[in-house]
């Protein structure tokens, strides 16, 4: 729903209470650019800066009657390099896109093919150009196959984890998308893994919802399970991130009821053993909150995505930044939407996207991104080992200056 100016005025004010007392003035918004085609169905996956500048954005629109993948190359002021719309029941969403270490990308989703009940998950190499190398589909035909996530391994290769046959996956790859193996849990209703996170030690940490609430799993390089954590008994996690000294960072949602989430953001140790846990949640009035994707910041700190609900229910874009210590160190609103994606340019700005309710709810016509203004005059630019080759971080040669 679109909400009157009182109504969000009334809503910020409560929603900064919950939150907690801000420390800092959020950056002002830089720049708004749309994208989309007037059709419904337009929404923003992911987006991931590029090393040579700009970004790669994928998402949904609509063709004719059915969904499709989109995916656009940007420059750093916005302006579209290239731009990509799959024929309806050949590539019907994407979930996910990443950069890779030859220049090119790497990106996930749904395929729907006939009949259109049947869905598999795909794993697709593109070019920097945009240009399709491979596509490697994953599934059983079940209507609850597809990919949520793909990441470039450090040791060569990719991992993916999404829902096969309503079954939580991990499904491990070559260089060119050919198979090496995969792991799977047993069935559980509305089981979901939607993020995969490489970790230094050359394992994964999972995110998701097994069986039923907000979890996370840690396995070694070959997908054995080392330890697994389910800290919500309702609910999910989105994204998990590790930190340079090995603990992680995971944001999602504690469901209550049909009504009502909670936005949850953790941090736990290197073993899953929680360190602190930021909550909103107003569970008396059936509002919901949810904490989509986190990003670790060029200054050290955390930021997440995600939507917030006011008393009257209309949905609002909400951003907070945290110290490493869980403190909120400011929170912007941006009215009608949800964010589903977050991160950081080369210059320090933040670049997030998701659905847009401008034009009142449930419509989504418009595959809106908002850039902010940067914190910190910065210029990443990456070293020449992209992802090195024994694993670990990437390293960037930077100045970071102009501290606000």
């Amino acid at each position: 729903m679109t909400a009157p100016a009182t109504h969000l005025a009334l809503a910020i004010i409560a929603m900064l209470t919950n939150a907690c007392v801000l420390f800092a003035q959020p950056p002002d918004t830089a720049w708004v650019r749309d994208y989309g085609t007037g059709t419904s169905g337009e929404r923003v996956e992911c987006i991931r800066p590029v090393p040579g500048g700009g970004y790669i954005i994928s998402g949904d629109t609509d063709v004719g009657m059915y969904s499709a993948a989109k995916t656009i190359r940007i420059d750093d002021d916005g302006n579209v390099f290239w731009s990509l719309v799959e024929q309806p029941h050949e590539l019907d969403g994407t979930e996910y896109i990443d950069n890779i270490s030859d220049g090119g990308f790497i990106q996930g989703g749904g395929a729907r093919f006939n009949p259109p009940a049947y869905e598999e998950g795909y794993v697709r190499k593109l070019t920097a150009d945009g240009d399709q190398e491979w596509v490697r589909l994953f599934g059983t035909n079940n209507i609850d196959d597809w990919v949520s996530c793909v990441r470039e391994v450090p040791a060569g290769g990719y991992i993916a984890v999404g829902v096969d046959n309503a079954q939580w996956f991990l499904w491990r790859m070559g260089p060119q998308g050919q198979y090496m193996w995969e792991r799977h849990l047993p069935y559980e209703f509305y089981t979901r893994a939607t993020f995969v996170e490489p970790l230094a030690d050359g394992g994964f940490v999972i995110a998701g919802n097994y069986p039923d609430g907000f979890s996370l799993y840690k396995t070694d390089s070959q997908g054995i399970i080392v330890w697994e954590n389910q800290y919500f008994s309702l609910g999910r996690a989105n994204c998990v991130r590790e930190l340079p000294n090995g603990n992680l960072i995971a944001s999602g949602r504690q469901w209550y009821n049909i009504l009502t989430n909670a936005w949850e953001v953790i941090m736990t140790d290197p073993d899953g053993n929680v360190i602190w846990n930021h909550e909103i949640d107003d569970e008396d009035d059936d509002t919901s909150y949810e904490a989509n994707e986190c990003w670790i910041m060029a200054d050290g700190n955390l930021v997440v995505c995600g939507m917030g609900q006011d008393e009257d229910h209309y949905y609002h874009r909400w951003i907070i930044k945290y110290d490493l210590e869980g403190n909120v160190l400011w929170h912007k609103i941006i009215p009608d939407g949800e964010l589903f994606t977050i991160c950081q340019g080369r210059d320090g700005e933040i670049l997030v996207g998701g659905i847009d309710y401008s034009h009142g709810w449930p419509t989504a016509d418009l595959f809106r991104i908002f850039k902010l203004e940067p914190e910190v005059e910065v210029d990443l630019q990456p070293d020449l080992t992209i992802i090195p080759e024994t694993g670990g971080w990437l390293t960037y040669d930077t100045e970071i200056n102009n501290i606000l």
